[in-house]
């Protein structure tokens, strides 16, 4: 396992225990920050496959799990037009 592969991985780490905690939360970021950052998780999945970083890349892919996940809550959660 490459060294960077390790810390890319641990730093994600400490980002999915966060995410973990939003999507227990009751309060949810806004929609579009939900939507941005799990898309930016995909491209950094698709790159991170590309180098064969696969500890980072599954950290990655929780991230994007959990981004999705929030923006789905705060999608049902959200009022319907009056």
């Amino acid at each position: 396992m490459k060294w960077q592969d390790i810390l890319v991985g641990c730093s994600s780490l400490i980002f999915v225990s966060a995410l973990v905690v939003q999507v227990c939360s009751r309060d949810k970021p806004p929609l579009a920050t939900s939507v941005q950052f799990a898309l930016a998780c995909f491209g950094l999945s698709v790159a991170y496959t590309s180098l064969q970083l696969w500890f980072g890349l599954a950290t990655t892919v929780a991230q994007f799990v959990l981004w999705a996940t929030i923006a789905v809550q705060r999608i049902s959660r959200q009022e319907p037009p009056r």
